[in-house]
This record gives structure tokens, C-alpha cells and sequence, in this order.
């Protein structure tokens, strides 16, 4: 991309003129055997690509400053696609797309800071729209706006507040999923969210700094994948390219907790940074009740800190502890059929007890030790790293493999099934690390 600003007057002139592009590929056979074409289970081509072009004017009035502009992008998408899935039969999906999008958005943003500066006010809004269909083409549907308050109610003591409404246009792999010549998602909507916090920060001269925030998310026209009933984002674990199936713009979701932080920088010798999250992320399931997104950790918590000792000696430390993530039991019964293993190669989840089951925390210790030397022209630096120190295991959900045994041979083909083996999957181990920096 290329940036080129012009400055004139109380304004400044930006231009932004960017293209990225991505080839995603994916093969997959069954049992890794590509002598035999009929195994072919999976064949994913597509390429995306977008051409964006933004013009931002940004203008200082007295405690004003002002930015508005416009935005235009040419997403263009393509897509070769088969894939063999199993709904209540082994079915094949077999589709070529192309798409190319307009979209634009109109953007104002505005912030006022008092002389003293004791108060900042933010406010602005945005419009987008794209030519994909009738609703996303109107851009008043896609409204949002943002506001934002700080105010000094005490010497170095903030009280903050914000609230907006964002979008994000749908990804192009729904949008350009097929069924003959008939793109089946035209029903789709921007995925949008409600955001709001309040909280306040204390900072004081020795560089300390304390703050806690509570927040709100409430999410809405989110992505729903018709065939599971589950979010459509909660695929992205288990597939390499989501979004080609009927989804619709139903779902609505909701985060809330609270956020404390804390850091305190002594000189160059000590540093400390710390945060404590406890929250909840939830989704309205077919059944219009309250479940645990993937996110939904519920906990979390970060603290690092270092000291530099005598004779340019540094020793750092980083701790890191997750509540227990939830997940979808396994669906033994379905994923032991002949039909099902099959067709995909994989196990499948049981949605009907969609992030019913929680996994254990997660916690990891890191340590580092760094010795400096410094010369003349130039400074080197030897550390040793160690990841995990307490070496602590964390268990996942175990895998489903079939062994190839067939335990009812005799039966139709519809009964048949697989003898299957769990595989208990494990991860964590102590990781040193030793290396040498060089600054010239």
C-alpha cells in the first residue's frame, strides 16, 4: 500500500491507497490415500482479494479536531469447491463462485479537549454499504454511532465512559456460497455490536496506574449456521474455511464483565503489569436460551514484571491463568458410522449439547534472565528463557479416531460402523531457550 498526505492550513490531507490478497487451498482424502479418486473428500481453491482507497481530512479548530472522509473497496472473491458432508446421508457439494463487491463507507469523527485539559470528548458515526443486496445497499441501515467521555473528577483520578454501535460485513466465503447460479445467502445483514463501558483510571506520579472498567456487548444479526444451530465463528476450531453452507443473520449474543489493571514502572529498575478480567460471553441458542460461546473462559488473568539487578544482570517473569474453556461433547453414536467417517474423515460434535462440558484452567509460569554487556560501537545481550516452568499438562478433549474395523460387516451399509478409539490429547512442557541479541 501507499500513504500520501498534503498539509495545508489548520488540515491535514491523507490519501490511502492498499491491495491484499490471499490464496487458500485445501485437500483432504480419506485415510491420507490419494491413489483412489473416489476418496477425495475435501477440495478447497479460493482467492480473495481487495482494493481499498480512503480519503481522511483531518482539521484543527481551537480544542477541535475534526476527522471525516470516505472509503471505497472492491472485494473480489472465487471459489472451487467439493466436499463430501454427512447431514442425515453422505452428500456431495460441488459449486464454483465469483463475486466482486462495491462497498463504501462515510465516516465523521469529532474531539474536544478543554484548555485544562480535564475533559476529552469524542463523537462520530459511520455509514456503510455495499451492492451485494437491497438491505446491506442502504447505508442508513448500517448506521453507527460513537461517543466517548473523560473527565478529571480529582487530581489524576479519570472517569470514563463510552458507547457506539460497530459493523462488520460478512465474510466473503458465505457471501459467495452457491447452489447452481443462485448465491443462497442474499438474506445476510452486517453483523453488528452495541459497546458500552464505564470505568475510571488513577495515575499518579511515582508511575503507578490503576483502572477498572465495566463493560457491555450486545451483539446482534450475527451469523448462524442453519444446519447446527450453532454460531457459525464456533467452526473455526475444527475447519479450514467456514461460511459455505446456509446461514442466516439471526443470532444474537452478549458479553459482560468487568476489567482491573494495574501497573507500576519504578525508574529503570522495577516494572509490574497485571490485569484481572472476570466476564461472560453468551449466545441465544434455537431454544431462545442464554449458552457459553467458546470464549467463555469467564476468567482471566496476566502478570508480568521485571527487575534489573547489579552488574546489568534482568530478571523477568510472566504468569498467565484461564478459566476452563466449555466444549461440545462428542457424538460417538454418529461419528462410528461407516457413512459418516467416511465422509468427512472426522469426529463429529453432538450440537444438541453445544459447550455443555468445560475444560480444566489454564495456567503457565515463564521465567527469563538477561545479562548485558556494553561496548563502545555497540551491546550484546545473552538470556536464558524457560516456558512453563511449573510444567504444568493441559488436558484437552479427547480425539475420536476409527481403527478401520468394520464390527458389523454383515449389515446394510447404512448400520455399519467403524470400531472407534479415543485419543487422550495432552499439551504443556518445560521449553528453555538460550540465545544471544546483538545492537550496533
Amino acid at each position: 500500500g501507499a500513504v500520501y498526505r498534503y498539509f495545508y492550513s489548520n488540515n491535514t490531507l491523507s490519501l490511502f491507497l492498499s491491495h491484499s490478497y490471499l490464496n487458500n487451498r485445501n485437500t483432504k482424502f480419506l485415510n491420507n490415500d490419494n491413489s483412489i479418486s473416489s476418496n477425495l473428500s475435501l477440495r478447497f481453491r479460493s482467492v480473495e482479494q481487495k482494493s481499498n482507497f480512503r480519503v481522511e481530512n483531518l482539521n484543527r479548530i481551537s480544542n477541535f479536531r475534526l476527522i471525516y472522509g470516505l472509503a471505497l473497496s472492491v472485494p473480489d472473491y472465487t471459489n472451487s469447491t467439493f466436499k463430501r458432508v454427512f447431514l442425515n446421508n453422505p452428500i456431495d457439494i460441488n459449486y464454483n463462485s465469483n463475486l466482486t463487491l462495491f462497498t463504501y463507507a462515510l465516516f465523521f469523527n469529532s474531539n474536544y479537549r478543554t484548555s485544562d485539559q480535564k475533559l476529552s470528548v469524542n463523537m462520530g458515526m459511520r455509514l456503510d454499504a455495499n451492492n451485494f443486496s437491497s438491505s446491506m445497499s442502504n447505508p442508513f441501515n448500517q448506521f453507527s454511532p460513537r461517543f466517548s467521555l473523560s473527565y478529571e473528577l480529582f487530581e489524576d483520578f479519570n472517569l470514563n465512559l463510552s458507547a457506539g454501535r460497530y459493523y462488520q460485513l460478512p465474510p466473503l466465503t458465505a457471501l459467495g456460497y452457491k447452489r447452481g447460479n443462485q448465491f443462497i445467502n442474499k438474506g445476510l445483514k452486517y453483523s453488528g455490536s452495541d459497546q458500552y463501558a464505564l470505568g475510571f483510571d488513577y495515575s499518579s506520579i511515582n508511575d503507578m496506574k490503576f483502572g477498572v472498567e465495566l463493560f457491555y456487548k450486545n451483539n446482534f444479526n450475527g451469523l448462524f449456521s442453519i444446519n447446527d444451530s450453532i454460531p457459525l465463528d464456533a467452526k473455526a476450531v475444527e475447519y479450514g474455511a467456514i461460511g459455505d453452507e446456509v446461514i442466516s443473520s439471526d443470532l444474537k449474543g452478549r458479553s459482560y464483565g468487568a476489567e482491573l489493571y494495574y501497573r507500576w514502572f519504578s525508574s529503570d529498575k522495577f516494572n509490574l503489569i497485571s490485569s484481572v478480567t472476570i466476564f461472560r460471553s453468551e449466545f441465544k441458542n434455537s431454544k431462545d436460551l442464554w449458552t457459553p460461546t467458546q470464549w467463555d473462559n469467564r476468567f482471566l488473568l496476566t502478570l508480568s514484571g521485571g527487575y534489573r539487578f547489579g552488574k546489568n544482570y534482568i530478571v523477568g517473569a510472566k504468569f498467565r491463568y484461564a478459566g476452563g474453556a466449555p466444549f461440545t461433547p462428542i457424538d460417538e453414536d454418529k461419528s462410528s458410522l461407516v457413512l459418516a467417517w467416511d465422509a468427512s474423515g472426522r469426529e463429529y460434535r453432538d450440537f444438541s449439547q453445544y459447550n455443555s462440558k468445560r475444560l480444566g484452567d489454564y495456567k503457565q509460569l515463564d521465567l527469563r534472565v538477561d545479562r548485558e554487556f556494553f561496548f563502545k560501537n555497540f551491546a550484546f545481550k545473552l538470556y536464558l528463557d524457560i516456558q512453563n516452568v511449573l510444567n504444568f499438562k493441559y488436558r484437552d478433549d479427547d480425539a475420536l479416531m476409527s481403527t478401520g474395523i468394520i464390527v458389523n460387516p454383515n449389515s446394510p451399509i447404512e448400520d455399519q460402523r467403524y470400531q472407534m478409539r479415543r485419543i487422550e490429547l495432552e499439551s504443556g512442557t518445560i521449553l528453555p531457550t538460550i540465545g544471544i541479541t546483538f545492537e550496533f
